[in-house]
């Protein structure tokens, strides 16, 4: 016999005794997970700034104690949705909840970028958008953030609500 069959035979044998012998082998069980809820958030209350602006732009700052969370974007979601409670009486529509906001770093810089997400039409006029614009940055900025970028259902649309050109990019 040549020597290439023989290679062939003998790594034919030793494959399948290892084929064999490796069927015995049982898999350790998979590891038990446990899922813990996490432990609800601790709210410090203090009292903040809201910056607030009348219809003929005068600016209203008012004081009010609001429960804010340790992380930054929740602390500054409590802020707004307080903003919007102070607001309530047609300044802030019923149509615009509060944004979703997210909190990044840049450049040393603290950035708050705002995601609005309107259920439909918010019935503002150029006026009402410009005061709810300037009440929602001036807040922000007054609560220690440096720079605000505004996204519409997530993404970039370059206006706040319907009228006002606004900065979207990072």
């Amino acid at each position: 016999m040549r020597p290439e069959p023989l290679i062939a035979l003998l790594v034919f044998a030793v494959s399948a005794a290892f084929f064999l012998l490796g069927r015995g082998e049982q898999h350790p069980p998979p590891p038990a997970i446990e899922i813990v809820d996490p432990e609800p958030e601790a709210l410090e209350t203090r009292e903040v700034r809201l910056m607030r602006y009348d219809a003929s732009g005068l600016e209203a700052p008012v004081f009010a104690r609001v429960a804010l969370p340790d992380a930054a974007p929740g602390r500054l979601e409590a802020i707004l949705d307080a903003l919007r409670r102070e607001m309530a009486d047609g300044e802030w529509p019923e149509a615009l909840p509060t944004p979703t906001v997210y909190v990044e770093s840049l450049a040393r810089q603290s950035v708050a970028i705002l995601d609005f997400r309107p259920a439909g039409p918010v019935p503002l006029s150029v006026a009402g958008e410009l005061r709810l614009l300037r009440s929602v940055q001036e807040t922000l900025l007054a609560n220690g953030v440096d720079q605000i970028r505004f996204l519409l259902h997530g993404e970039a649309a370059g206006v706040f609500l319907e009228h006002l050109a606004v900065p979207a990019a990072l």
